[in-house]
C-alpha cells in the first residue's frame, strides 16, 4: 500500500444549499429548519456511501493535465492495440478494421504529420473518461477549510485507508511542478493497455505508482502545493466511496441545526462525529471529538460575556 504510516485521507465540502436560483432550490433543498436548508446533492451521496467523481476538465487549475507530449512512430502498434481493447469493452467488433495496413499507415502518417494533434486528442479523451476524487491527509488545514470547505461552514468526510480499499491501494500524492514534466505519448498508450489487462487491486495500484497516466492524471503546478492533495481515480460520476467513512468533521462555523440533524440520521449511524475548533493560544484549529470533555469546557468558557 503507497505510505502505509498515512491512515486515514479527507474530503472537503459543503452540505449547505448554496442558491443561484429558483431551479436549484425546488430541485435540491432540504429544508431542515427555519431558513436552513442542506443540498440534496451533497448529502445524498453521504447516506448512501458514494462519491461523486470529478473529471479533469471540471477543475478550478487552467493547466490541469496541459504537459508537453512527446510521440514517435513506433507508438501506432500501442495505439491499435489500445483501439483493439476500447473496442472489446465497448461490444464493438473493430478487429478486422484494426488489423488493417491501411489504417495502420493512415494513423502512422497522420502521427507524423500532426503529433500534437493526435496525441492531444488521445489524453483529452483519457481526461474526459476519468473521474477523480480529492483529499487530503490533514483534516486541519485553515485554507482548505475556507477553500473547499465552505469557508468554515461545510464539513469533511474521513475515509479509513486499508490494502483492500480504492483509499489505501488506488490512492496516491498529487505531484507538484515547477515546469510541466514531458510525458511520452507511447508510454501512456503502454500504460493503457497493462492497465486493462491487470487482474486485481494491488495489481493495477503498482502500475499505476509508476506510470505515465499519474503523470497525467496526479501532477499539479507548485502553486497547488498547499493544498497537499491525494486522488484517487474511478469513471466519472458517482461511485462507492473511496473508503469506509470513519467520520464526519464540522467545520466551526457549522450551523447546530445541521450537526443535530445529521447526528440524528439512521443512515449515518457507526459514523463517528468531530469538530473543527479555532485554538487561539496558537492561531491553529483543532479536531475535537464530539463529546471531548476539553472541546465542551472550551466552548462554555467562549460562550461566557
Amino acid at each position: 500500500m503507497y505510505k502505509p504510516e498515512i491512515s486515514r485521507l479527507y474530503h472537503y465540502q459543503s452540505i449547505e444549499l448554496e442558491l443561484k436560483n429558483t431551479k436549484d432550490f425546488e430541485r435540491r433543498a432540504i429544508v431542515i429548519g427555519d431558513n436552513l436548508f442542506l443540498d440534496k446533492y451533497k448529502l445524498d451521496p453521504i447516506l448512501k456511501r458514494q462519491a461523486y467523481f470529478s473529471k479533469a476538465t471540471t477543475f478550478n487549475d487552467p493547466f490541469e493535465g496541459v504537459f508537453a507530449l512527446s510521440s514517435d512512430v513506433s507508438s501506432i502498434n500501442d495505439l491499435m492495440e489500445v483501439l483493439e481493447i476500447a473496442g472489446q469493452l465497448t461490444g464493438f467488433q473493430i478487429s478486422d478494421l484494426i488489423h488493417s495496413d491501411t489504417l495502420s499507415n493512415q494513423l502512422a502518417a497522420s502521427l507524423q504529420e500532426h503529433p500534437q494533434a493526435i496525441t492531444k486528442s488521445f489524453t483529452d479523451q483519457i481526461r474526459q473518461q476519468t473521474g477523480l476524487y480529492c483529499l487530503t491527509a490533514d483534516p486541519e488545514d485553515m485554507i482548505m477549510w475556507a477553500h473547499y470547505g465552505s469557508n468554515h461552514s461545510g464539513i469533511a468526510l474521513e475515509f479509513d485507508r486499508t490494502p483492500e480499499s480504492n483509499c489505501g491501494t488506488m490512492t496516491f500524492e498529487v505531484d507538484y511542478f515547477t515546469s510541466p514534466p514531458e510525458i511520452s505519448f507511447g508510454a501512456i498508450l503502454r500504460d493503457c493497455i497493462k492497465l486493462s489487462k491487470s487482474k486485481s487491486l494491488i495489481e493495477k495500484a503498482n502500475l499505476m505508482s509508476n506510470s505515465s497516466l499519474r503523470k497525467l492524471l496526479y501532477s499539479k503546478t507548485s502553486k497547488w502545493k498547499y493544498e497537499s492533495e491525494w486522488r484517487t481515480s474511478n469513471l466519472p460520476g458517482l461511485q462507492d466511496m473511496p473508503g469506509k467513512l470513519v467520520s464526519i468533521i464540522f467545520g466551526y462555523n457549522v450551523k447546530l441545526g445541521v450537526i443535530e440533524y445529521l447526528k440524528s440520521r439512521e443512515e449515518l449511524k457507526g459514523v463517528s462525529f468531530k469538530c473543527i475548533h479555532p485554538d487561539k493560544s496558537n492561531y491553529k484549529l483543532k479536531m475535537y471529538d464530539e463529546d471531548d470533555i476539553t472541546f465542551q469546557v472550551q466552548r462554555v468558557m467562549e460562550s461566557i460575556p
